[in-house]
């Protein structure tokens, strides 16, 4: 039996396990989304998590990329998205499995028009992260590297925290770049490996189009060439090939784009973006040697930037370089021309660092297409290029483990723990253990090369396998794993079923509802205002408000934007890429008729009239929340129909800048009071708080909601619900007498 597996080869080994993990993870719908806030939001009673906490950072992907890959779904894989409120063009730059032609280009959406999407959609992220795995390690042993260090380095590389924090949205870019290097190395035919550069490279643009990303990929591709395999750029016939090979993808990406490329070229963001160098801040250098120093818990310990933005590809290999190099073995290599690629590796390092760290200007970067490209998106071919130089360092100078060398190792890793944690914020050794444990396997190696369990030249992997598994302790928890089937299948919530209400009773089923962001209801199959639009609707928006004049409209909607629904009487941007939008535009009469005002003070007049009708009580707010400087009140009041004379007057223990009143289904409300004509007396109060201002706790933030009839002349304090009453969170408080101070909307 023995001898019968020893003549298995490895590569079916390989093929077994790869069959055997997908079996497992695209089985039981398995995914790194997010998507779970959304669930839990909807009260789903299956929110589908597995394993790891959603990141609400992440909301590129929970918020837009996977709504619209639902939308997508739901719309039969066109092209135009039948669902949506704005009927707009699918293909943007994020992926959708759109069956059309370039689905041709979209292997790993290959089982959408096959399978249930939940099956699907985790079948997509299963490949891109086989391909991310076994294409490095593929590509580091075509650059001379041993199968074992190749692969460490692969996993090391896949668990940076760039890598993890940006994977559900670049993901697919990341993993077919090294396959078109591995590509033009490849010792086969050249029939064979210029029609498969050319899909490879098309497949990589097309899996998300973002230039400031592949830029600067495309520059640390050619170094590579030029420092390991130069004879390729000297041979005239695969030189043309694959150059016409890369011309063709860039081609077919632009055709396919090409509606979307149009209508973005001149926007006010992304537009046509002129940038120069030097704002990659030293906090992400450090991080790059100290990979958890400026974060604890995933989360960032400076307040300048959020998770995503501060992570680099960091790892404390780069730290190992120096403390463990074989300094005279270092001059010996140099000297024998054993370093020759670090001659274009450094000077190409030394460019992209300038590109990062110093004030160069735009113009300096333009014969490179660098003034496209914001210093922070180079992170990763940055780091990239940086792991590849260290290690032909390391690995050609020699590395060194001794008691001397890992003592000072320790000494600099507890000293940066000291300084950056337990002094700045008070963290403990135990709160920050990921920042010194990788002490841990370079003492156990230490030990073992003493004891002679391994030999001298040993050193160099131990220590590469230390960082790579300290790697995958640290940023592995990062992405949660969640199942798609409820992301897919629509769960049966009261939520929903409010919403359905809400959608099925306006005209053409447009749904006017704010608080989620993105596109989530049109993932859900919403025609709803609220949503995400890649592509700019200025024309749509102008008709819609033909009182602004051209230029207003052009400077808030000519943009790639998250329309967020708002009761202020005109547009404004929020954000390079969200804008505010009035909700009466998209209201019926009556319903923009209804209005809502507020006041910063709980101290409210006494009530008009007894709370009550017959002998139930008329009206009750279920829910108050705070998140972020957004303050959300649901709840119900006794008005009659709907009419114009009908509002809220909502009192406030802190400033607010606006607000806006929709109306919302309440069939509960309806059962328990039949015959009282309650058809629209359901309603959410969204009530924006000034970002400037310190936010107090959500316990402390008193707030008072009165419902107003004006026809009846009734003023009725709305009590809290038992729900409600028993949650932690704001608290309502009605004492008498104050006047109303400020309105955002006259009633």
């Amino acid at each position: 039996m023995n001898q019968l597996l020893k003549r298995v080869p490895p590569r079916a080994w390989i093929a077994a396990f790869l069959v055997l993990s997908a079996a497992i993870y695209v089985g039981n719908t398995w995914s790194p989304s997010s998507y779970a806030i959304m669930l839990r939001r909807l009260e789903a009673p299956d929110d589908g998590r597995v394993d790891g906490i959603p990141r609400s950072i992440r909301s590129d992907e929970w918020a837009v990329i996977t709504p619209l890959t639902q939308a997508t779904v739901n719309n039969g894989l066109k092209r135009y998205n039948a669902t949506s409120y704005y009927q707009e063009d699918l293909r943007s730059t994020y992926s959708m499995p759109i069956l059309d032609w370039g689905l041709a280009f979209k292997p790993s959406m290959w089982l959408y028009p096959l399978v249930n999407a939940a099956y699907a959609y985790s079948f997509h992220h299963f490949t891109i992260t086989v391909l991310f795995l076994f294409g490095y390690a593929l590509l580091f042993m075509r650059l001379g590297m041993r199968w074992l260090p190749a692969g460490l380095l692969s996993v090391l590389l896949f668990f940076t925290g760039f890598t993890q924090t940006w994977w559900t949205t670049i993901g697919p870019n990341l993993a077919y770049y090294p396959w078109l290097l591995w590509t033009v190395l490849w010792e086969g035919p050249l029939r064979v490996r210029v029609p498969l550069f050319y899909w490879l490279a098309a497949c990589c643009m097309l899996s998300s189009f973002y230039p400031p990303l592949l830029i600067p990929l495309a520059f640390v591709a050619v170094v590579l060439l030029l420092a390991f395999a130069p004879s390729t750029l000297r041979r005239p016939r695969p030189l043309i090939g694959f150059a016409v090979a890369a011309g063709l993808a860039c081609l077919t990406a632009v055709l396919y784009l090409q509606d979307w490329l149009r209508a973005t070229l001149h926007t006010v963001y992304p537009g046509l973006r002129r940038v120069g160098g030097g704002d990659f801040q030293m906090d992400r250098l450090l991080m790059m040697v100290f990979p958890t120093s400026r974060i604890h818990r995933h989360e960032p310990l400076i307040t300048w930037t959020n998770i995503c933005e501060l992570s680099v590809v960091g790892t404390f290999y780069f730290l190992m370089i120096p403390c463990f190099l074989n300094w005279a073995g270092l001059g010996r290599a140099w000297r024998q021309g054993r370093l020759r690629p670090v001659y274009f590796l450094l000077p190409a390092f030394l460019m992209m660092a300038a590109w990062l760290w110093l004030p160069v200007p735009p113009w300096m970067g333009m014969p490179l297409l660098w003034n496209q490209v914001p210093p922070s998106r180079m992170a990763f071919a940055f780091g990239f290029l940086f792991l590849v130089m260290g290690y032909v360092i390391a690995e050609q100078s020699g590395m060194v483990l001794s008691p001397l060398r890992v003592l000072v190792f320790s000494a600099v890793v507890f000293g940066a723990w000291y300084h950056f944690k337990l002094s700045l914020h008070g963290l403990g050794l135990w709160e920050s253990r990921k920042d010194v444990a990788i002490i841990i396997p370079v003492a156990i190696g230490l030990v073992g090369t003493m004891m002679g369990r391994f030999r001298g030249h040993d050193a160099h992997p131990l220590l590469l396998g230390s960082a790579a598994v300290i790697a995958v302790a640290t940023f592995a928890s990062f992405n949660p794993l969640q199942r798609a089937w409820p992301i897919f299948n629509r769960p049966q919530t009261e939520r929903l079923r409010n919403l359905d209400i809400t959608a099925e009773l306006a005209p053409d089923k447009r749904l006017v509802v704010g608080g989620y962001e993105g596109a989530l209801l049109n993932g859900l199959g919403y025609r709803s205002a609220s949503h995400v639009l890649p592509t700019p609707q200025v024309e749509y928006f102008h008709r819609m408000m033909p009182e602004l004049s051209e230029a207003r409209v052009n400077e808030v909607f000519n943009r790639y934007a998250h329309i967020t629904l708002t009761n202020s009487l005109e547009p404004h941007v929020i954000g390079p890429d969200a804008v505010a939008v009035p909700v009466r535009i998209f209201q019926t009469p009556r319903e923009r008729e209804r209005w809502i005002v507020f006041s910063p003070s709980t101290r409210a007049p006494p009530p008009q009239s007894p709370p009550a009708i017959g002998e139930r009580e008329a009206g009750f707010v279920d829910d108050v929340r705070l998140e972020d400087h957004a303050l959300t009140i649901r709840g119900w009041a006794p008005w009659v129909g709907l009419t114009g004379r009908q509002g809220l007057k909502i009192y406030l223990s802190h400033p607010a800048m606006e607000a806006s009143l929709e109306s919302e289904p309440r069939p509960d409300v309806m059962a328990a009071n039949p015959g009282q004509g309650f058809s629209h007396n359901g309603f959410v109060a969204r009530l924006t708080l000034p970002p400037e201002l310190p936010l107090p706790p959500a316990e402390a933030l008193r707030v008072c909601v009165v419902a107003v009839d004006q026809d009846t002349g009734d003023a009725m304090h709305l009590r809290f619900s038992g729900d409600a009453a028993a949650a932690p969170g704001p608290g309502v408080e009605c004492p008498p007498s104050a006047p109303l101070q400020t309105a955002t909307q006259a009633p």
